[in-house]
């Protein structure tokens, strides 16, 4: 946390031994430490007025956090190839942990559960599927030194160095784990092991939450390792890509839920619904069903209420959160009333009838109005706490009641001094709580014994939880400030120490100077047992970095970096930091963004613009504080930088922090800073005209997404491009837009017209590239001539293209359009998954009764024809083929059903294409991609991408 003076952090990020530690580590130290040090300048000095532009703070923090990289690390990333040790520090016996990997058959599954805080128990067993094989003998008795990877919720450090081996003579696992057991932790980051992982149900629900609350906060590879090993291991994972389904607004899975439950109703006696499927059949039944459905389950629920058998115990626990999924007012108070009623819901369920009805999505809104209005006068349920209850319904959303009203008698005077003396008393709250003042606990290596923390975290609106106060970005101040403690710990806060003095029974006050002017959510205090180290700048600021007393030679590096970056901001901004020293103290926890997974979140219809309308200080929690604001607010300013140039871009940023210092800005004095700057030093629109940088850029802050670039290749030298927002799905609809069909301007080109004469072969047999190391936040779609090109340069030498490019090149690829989801599809059914394969042969089967009218989305034909023939018969595939010869001579390609036909003709020839020789398939088709050799799997492959490029109009 940025607080201005004295910065706070989670102990895990800014500890790192080089010894120990690898690489990435020490990056990831940097870049914490890197972007807390910008907000001195961007945020601190220079404050954004309100929470709606946020990213004035976290976007310029999170651009800084590597710029200075090359400056200051000088990193190599072949630094680490000498030297290199096994986990324990001893050498590394190369035989010893492969020789299994090789002379055995198969790969392991690893079972991970969590045992306690920062620990786990790790298993590992043969994969097999089905599971009832029997190997043969195996030397190693199919036992594997299995590489851990590890991070978790609150390190979220995603490097894949080997945290530890599992073998048979250690299964216990205690580096890259939570330390509450209320965290998710994930293993085998970015699929870096030829293993699959199996976590305990618990662990795999934290995961499902944090995909459910922020799915970018995981990146796309790991999110799909989740998903892969899951459809794959056992029953009891389907669950939980089932639930993923449903909760988001999958239509087949709801379709199927609804069917299943349809069953239920109908024979009741017999639910043929597996036990860890119904939670998710129950609340989506519930969700979308009628009164009918509702008195059903709850009819259910009274059959099985009072039965001994420990089985319905678990069907009562799948019940009753169930009966909260409706979206009916009067459904919802029904049951809330049902809870004081012993005869619908017995006494010992009723706090969890409660507790479902707090967390659903409708009905916190109904427990919230029955508290409301009866909070005196209504008896509370068995076992249940009004206050519990408040606790978990406010969760959900912020309440104004932080806001305190002050009354004069008479009018107030413009420019007089006033002073208000308030008696106030708070209570800081625990760990859980971290909101305003709150303490924290750890057990000391030292002395075993366990010693707390006092700190504060006031960002977006803690600060009306610790004091009265004017909290909010706009209204700065300086602050006294004078803490008491006890003689043995020692306290810190933005300001240098004047004095100590002893009060009396047992307690010392600590008198700061006078903060800086600022925002009172900068505003930060820790008390605790800290010992530090200390550097200078070299304009002479002192920097210190806090810690416990045991961890402190894990610091070096985080001082010295510190001292670097301090150095590095003071020179380029040109202003020295006034708050005049810098301490950072490990305590509270920051994270990180990447920009790459902001592109995924941002090409939803409901995705966030950068810059959003916040009315209430407690809406900036989950509309500022996210990833468009940090990763996408980043995003922006590097593309900025590079069409400004770096010493425009430099000295426009140096006459923004000067202009605003000690004040606060919108987001158009930033592009007024720009603007100017541009104009003196004489940097032009790509016309020679002026350039306005509000005009290019509120398009990219001010509504959700970002463009997909369409480049065709027209002749020698030139090129058509067009824009449209990218959505994944297509079938989205977003929001209205300010900005006419919701264009973007283009880095370089800005897109004011269409035709691009400027950086384009002269040949058309020659690739072109565009948006180069994805300095633009757009992505781009070539013509399949351009792709195929590209391709065959990637084959014969992919050096060429620098390695950011070709990354760029296959992610836009993969991403865009509806495809994506195909290649998901197929996954699923190719790898076995029994319900894809069901769905897909039931799809087929509808085409075959009815082939005049194809229901199948045109990106899941593929798969669906692919499936439904490998698991059919000999008339399945005769009927296929009928379809394909009545397509070709189909004159639907020559009217306005064109698209229908080229979708059908794609699926099908992607189907034949695997199937038969390239020269039995009718020329008229015209793929190029069919020229490549067949005998190779990867050119097979890559000619199956580009096909899909060509099919679909790339």
């Amino acid at each position: 946390m940025e607080n201005w003076g004295i910065i706070t952090y989670g102990e895990p990020y800014l500890m790192y031994n080089s010894s120990n530690d690898d690489l990435y580590s020490g990056r990831s130290v940097a870049s914490y430490i890197g972007h807390e040090l910008a907000h001195f300048w961007f945020g601190d000095l220079v404050t954004m007025s309100w929470w709606d532009d946020i990213w004035l703070n976290e976007g310029f923090a999170s651009y800084f956090e590597s710029l200075p990289f090359g400056d200051i690390l000088g990193l190599d990333p072949q630094a680490e190839i000498d030297g290199v040790t096994d986990t324990d520090g001893t050498k590394l016996f190369v035989k010893e942990k492969m020789d299994p990997w090789v002379d055995q058959r198969g790969y392991p599954l690893v079972n991970i559960t969590l045992t306690g805080p920062g620990t786990a128990r790790a298993e590992q067993t043969q994969f097999l599927s089905p599971q009832d094989q029997v190997p043969p003998p195996s030397p190693f008795l199919y036992e594997w030194y299995v590489p851990l990877t590890l991070t978790n919720q609150e390190t979220q450090d995603w490097s894949t160095s080997t945290k530890d081996w599992l073998n048979r003579d250690n299964k216990d696992i205690v580096a890259g784990l939570p330390n509450s057991t209320d965290h998710w932790f994930m293993a085998n980051i970015d699929q870096s092991g030829f293993y699959r992982v199996k976590y305990d149900m618990d662990t795999y629900f934290r995961l499902l939450n944090e995909l459910d609350a922020n799915y970018s906060v995981i990146p796309p590879i790991a999110r799909f390792s989740i998903h892969n090993d899951a459809v794959q291991i056992a029953r009891e994972a389907r669950s939980i890509v089932l639930e993923l389904a449903c909760n988001y607004g999958n239509i087949d899975c709801q379709q199927q839920a609804k069917t299943r439950f349809g069953d239920l109703v109908e024979n009741p006696n017999v639910n043929s619904i597996p036990p860890d499927q119904r939670p998710i059949v129950y609340c989506t039944a519930i969700a979308t069903g009628t009164e009918a459905d509702w008195n059903f389950l709850h009819s259910q629920y009274l059959t099985i209420a009072d039965s001994p058998l420990r089985s319905t115990a678990g069907e009562v626990r799948r019940i009753l959160p169930a009966l909260a999924c409706s979206l009916n007012d009067t459904l919802l108070w029904r049951y809330l009333n049902y809870t004081f009623n012993p005869e619908q819901i017995l006494p010992m369920y009723a706090k969890t009838a409660v507790n479902s009805i707090a967390q659903s999505a409708r009905g916190r809104w109904v427990m919230w109005e029955n508290l409301q209005s009866n909070w005196n006068n209504t008896p509370t349920p068995n076992g249940v706490s009004k206050l519990d209850t408040l606790k978990t319904v406010v969760k959900g959303f912020a309440t104004e009641e932080d806001v305190t009203e002050v009354f004069v008698d008479d009018n107030l005077i413009e420019g007089a001094e006033y002073l208000i003396t308030v008696t106030f008393d708070g209570t800081m709250k625990p760990p859980s709580d971290q909101d305003g003042l709150y303490w924290s606990s750890y057990t000391s290596l030292l002395d075993g014994a366990i010693h707390y923390v006092a700190s504060t975290q006031l960002e977006a609106h803690g600060g009306r939880q610790m004091f009265p106060s004017f909290d909010e970005p706009s209204f700065k101040a300086t602050f006294d400030i004078t803490l008491l403690r006890s003689p043995n710990v020692i306290s810190l806060s933005n300001a240098n120490l004047l004095r100590s003095e002893d009060r009396g029974n047992g307690w010392v006050a600590d008198t700061f100077d006078a903060t800086l002017k600022m925002s009172l959510y900068l505003v930060c205090f820790a008390i605790g047992e800290f010992d530090y180290l200390e550097s200078f700048t070299e304009s002479g600021t002192r920097v210190r970095v806090y810690g416990r007393p045991e961890y402190v030679q894990d610091l070096v590096y985080a001082n010295d970096i510190a001292s670097k970056f301090q150095d590095w901001y003071e020179s380029w901004t040109g202003m020295v930091d006034p708050s005049a020293k810098v301490g950072l103290d490990s305590d509270t926890i920051g994270i990180l963004m990447r920009l790459r997974s902001v592109m995924v979140a941002d090409s939803k219809a409901t995705s966030n613009p950068v810059r959003v309308d916040i009315v209430y200080p407690w809406e900036a929690d989950s509309k500022a504080f996210n990833t468009f604001t940090y990763s996408k607010g980043s995003g922006i300013l590097r593309m900025i930088h590079q069409f400004l140039g770096d010493g425009t871009f430099q000295r426009a940023l140096q006459r923004y922090l000067s202009e605003h210092a000690y004040g606060n800005t919108v987001t158009d004095d930033l592009w007024d800073a720009l603007t100017t700057q541009a104009e003196i030093d004489g940097v032009t629109d790509t016309d020679g005209t002026k350039l306005f940088v509000k005009e290019k850029m509120d398009p990219w802050i001010d509504q959700r997404g970002y463009p997909l670039v369409n480049i065709t290749l027209t002749g020698p030298g030139t090129a058509r491009a067009e824009q449209t927002q990218f959505l994944s799905p297509q079938d989205q609809v977003p929001p209205p837009s300010p900005f006419f069909k919701a264009e973007f301007c283009m880095v370089q080109l800005f897109m004011e017209t269409e035709d691009i004469t400027a950086g384009l072969p002269n040949s058309t047999d020659k690739w072109f590239i565009a948006n180069i190391d994805q300095s633009g936040f757009f992505r781009i779609k070539y013509d399949s001539d351009s792709y195929m090109r590209i391709v065959n340069q990637l084959d014969t030498n992919a050096s060429v293209i620098p390695h950011i490019s070709r990354y760029s090149i296959l992610n836009d690829a993969f991403e865009i359009a509806r495809e994506a989801r195909s290649v998901i599809l197929g996954l699923a059914c190719n790898f076995g998954n029994p319900d894809c394969q069901q769905e897909a042969r039931t799809r087929f089967a509808d085409l075959v009764l009815n082939p005049d009218e194809n229901s199948i989305p045109p990106d899941q034909r593929p798969t669906v024809y692919c499936t439904g023939i490998a698991t059919g018969n000999e008339a399945d595939w005769d009927f296929l083929h009928s379809q394909y010869l009545s397509l070709i001579g189909s004159p639907l390609r020559a009217n306005s059903n064109k698209k229908w036909a080229d979708d059908n003709v794609a699926g099908l020839n992607d189907w034949l294409a695997d199937h038969i020789e390239p020269h039995s398939v009718s020329t008229r088709l015209g793929h190029s991609g069919y020229s490549v050799k067949r005998s190779s799997p990867i050119n097979n492959r890559r000619r199956h991408l580009v096909m899909v490029m060509s099919n679909n109009g790339f």
